[in-house]
């Protein structure tokens, strides 16, 4: 009733159709969903599960096809399209789930390397390719540091050689404290997801009681189940993306054979499988493309008809997934140990699940099915013609990176590395710079009789530990300009704290994007412009890849991106001036009215907007603002070469209490309701952009007290 819209959309989007409704915006990502077949995959998965886990789905779509029969309403977006929905299948949830998530592994990282190697060389990888190459702490054992990762040149070798026959063209926080540092003497979890700020919000916030179980948090529409982020009466569970590698890109050989396509195993050549694939496009004509797969799975980027051509294989994708076997179990949980045993058949996304439990145990599991291989697959594309690099087996559940009760009394995560060299088998290459990461643990370890007061603070922490390095760059210098000093004087005093009512931000954060820029026009760097791999899906520019990398270069005053002989203080001086230029153009001649605010705010965008404009008004919801920035615990990144606009954000925030469950705390960046003109379609923007939050009532008498309407489903 609430989110029908958003189920079929994400159905349809699952299934390779989005083009249909939306229009041609859609197209791409339509053909990537057709090559990899997430609807297929989702029912052989529904054909594997256990005999609860379908009668689960079972339920869930007799219900959802009992209000399509029944309704006499549709959803606005449905009657702007003169769209009746299809009846809802028990696997339509896990199409769901896939295409929530398939966008969110290493396959990106691996075409960038490949991108960073031909354009500047084998030594670049190391520096350039790789997100955490400055080093950082380590999940397990909390707070442990690590180095940065090297490139070993001698694997990547067939990489390179497989590469140079190619023709030429979402982070988190979470924590969870131990009883010895709360007021209570219980723990106290929170946390807050980052992902694209959808409409309506990817997350929605649920509570489902029944005689086995009763258990709040935040679903999916259209997925039954707690998977991400709950409680029930015993068990409080959360989770950040792991970061682990669990996708490979192998380049095939491909030949034409009397007509019939095939490609290169070993010594002989194997009969690709084909399909020609119809995309119906709103407002357009249809798209034809043709799907190819080996054995390793679709091609995903490159004309197989050339020769060669790059295929995924992922570990959701290439056999029956049982994660949602987990969804029950979860729920039910009495215990971190329960809790842990529950995740035994979860696959994908790869997970840092942190819990805590009413009788004072906290834990931590890293949940997820990683496979065992050879480790030139986690740097590049590999060769796909011999089986160098075949997978052999995964990581046992038993061996999986695991904590429970540590010293520390205290686990946090922000995406950063889950372990250290020491652990015997490969998790990833990509982590989150170490920056949100260091300021959770620094919190973290003051804490001292926490209280639900405190995680909720957390959320509000906007220090930008990389914004000293610009600064103190900035004071080395020369300058003449009187709005330049004056803007320099400014953050020499400035604590990094990106505050959106203050100034140092906007001066931070617009020369940091003027520095990028600055960066990207020189030869180096603009070798990396030109993208070698035509139709490669979701690609990340290079502006947005360097952006994360240029202050480490400026702290260590690496150059190899800049001209021969140059320092950083040239293009350092460059930006500046064009920040003050630009920030003076955008906010006037007072410097005291430049604040973060008037650049740094969402503009959430209804993917139907644009095709009803006339109905934009009603759809979209309203833009609010936000402090803090990528960087920063409080995260509310930015596109950068693109616009100051917030788009990768927190999607949800929450405190839980296991002392007192009714005094937990959530809040979501729109509403609750997915209908444009509920009341309650936007009303918790507000309270999300001044980083506070909602009581989250929990027992039956706390319910009742907050509700402000009810509703009963009888059954027919």
């Amino acid at each position: 009733q609430d989110r029908l819209w958003q189920m079929v959309f994400d159905r349809d989007r699952a299934a390779g159709r989005g083009a249909a409704l939306a229009g041609k915006t859609l197209l791409e990502s339509d053909s990537l969903m057709r090559r990899l077949d997430l609807v297929a995959s989702a029912q052989a998965d529904y054909a594997a599960f256990d005999d609860d886990t379908r009668v689960m789905l079972d339920a869930y779509a007799a219900g959802v096809n009992a209000f399509i029969d029944t309704t006499a309403t549709l959803p606005v977006e449905l009657d702007l399209l003169g769209v009746s929905p299809a009846p809802w299948q028990p696997w339509d949830s896990g199409a769901i789930f896939k295409v929530r998530h398939v966008l969110m592994g290493a396959w990106g990282s691996k075409l960038w390397r490949a991108r960073v190697l031909m354009a500047l060389g084998p030594e670049a990888v190391s520096e350039l390719g790789v997100r955490t190459a400055e080093g950082g702490i380590v999940i397990v054992p909390p707070g442990e540091e690590y180095e940065g990762a090297m490139a070993d040149l001698a694997p990547l070798m067939p990489g390179i050689e497989a590469l140079s026959r190619m023709p030429e063209a979402a982070g988190s926080n979470s924590w969870v404290v131990g009883g010895s540092r709360t007021a209570s003497g219980k723990p106290l979890v929170g946390g807050d997801p980052h992902r694209l700020l959808d409409v309506p919000n990817v997350y929605y916030q649920n509570h489902l009681t029944c005689p086995e179980a009763d258990v709040i948090g935040y679903s999916f529409a259209g997925i039954p189940g707690f998977p991400h982020f709950g409680h029930n009466a015993q068990v409080a569970w959360c989770i950040t993306h792991g970061m682990a590698d669990y996708q490979d890109l192998y380049v095939e050989r491909f030949r034409d054979s009397d007509g019939a396509l095939e490609y290169a195993v070993n010594d002989e050549w194997r009969p690709a499988t084909t399909r020609r694939e119809t995309i119906e496009v709103r407002g357009g004509d249809p798209v034809e493309i043709d799907v190819v797969s080996t054995r390793h799975g679709p091609v995903v980027v490159g004309a197989p008809a050339s020769g060669h051509a790059i295929t995924l294989r992922y570990s959701a994708l290439d056999r029956p997934n049982p994660g949602f076997q987990c969804l029950v179990p979860q729920m039910l949980a009495t215990s971190v140990a329960e809790m842990d045993d529950a995740m035994r058949d979860w696959v994908d996304p790869c997970n840092n699940m942190t819990m805590a439990d009413a009788g004072g145990t906290i834990a931590f599991l890293f949940r997820g099915r990683v496979p065992v291989r050879n480790a030139a697959n986690g740097w590049l594309p590999v060769p796909g013609w011999n089986d160098d690099h075949e997978w052999q087996g995964d990581i046992p559940f038993s061996d999986l990176p695991r904590s429970r009760d540590p010293e520390t009394s205290w686990i946090g995560t922000a995406n950063n590395k889950v372990v250290g060299d020491d652990y015997p088998y490969y998790l990833g290459l990509d982590y989150a710079p170490p920056h949100r990461a260091l300021r959770v643990t620094a919190r973290l370890a003051a804490l001292d009789g926490a209280t639900i007061d405190d995680i909720e603070a957390m959320h509000s922490d906007c220090v930008s530990i990389p914004s000293r390095l610009l600064v103190d760059a900035l004071a080395g210098l020369a300058l003449d300009n009187p709005l330049e000093i004056a803007a320099r004087e400014r953050l020499a005093g400035w604590d990094g704290a990106m505050n959106k009512a203050l100034v140092e931000p906007a001066i931070y954060a617009v020369t940091r994007e003027h520095l990028t820029r600055q960066v990207l026009q020189r030869p180096a760097a603009s070798a990396l412009a030109p993208n070698p791999y035509p139709g490669e899906p979701a690609a990340m520019g290079p502006a947005a890849r360097l952006w994360s990398q240029i202050p480490g270069m400026l702290r260590d005053g690496d150059t190899s991106l800049l001209a021969e002989g140059e320092t950083w203080s040239t293009p350092l001086a460059a930006a500046f001036s064009d920040a003050i230029t630009f920030l003076r153009a955008e906010l006037g001649d007072d410097i005291a009215q430049w604040r973060w605010e008037q650049l740094h705010r969402t503009r959430p965008v209804h993917p139907l907007a644009a095709l009803f404009p006339e109905a934009a008004g009603l759809l979209n919801p309203p833009s609010v603002t936000l402090g803090g920035d990528a960087d920063t615990l409080q995260c509310a990144g930015t596109f950068p070469g693109q616009s100051y606009l917030i788009n990768g954000t927190s999607v949800a925030r929450y405190a839980f209490d296991t002392d007192s469950w009714d005094m937990s705390r959530w809040v979501s960046p729109l509403g609750a309701s997915g209908h444009p003109g509920s009341p309650h379609y936007a009303d918790q923007a507000e309270t999300w952009s001044a980083v506070r939050m909602h009581p989250m009532p929990y027992s039956r008498e706390a319910v009742d007290d907050d509700a402000v309407t009810t509703q009963r489903l009888e059954p027919a």
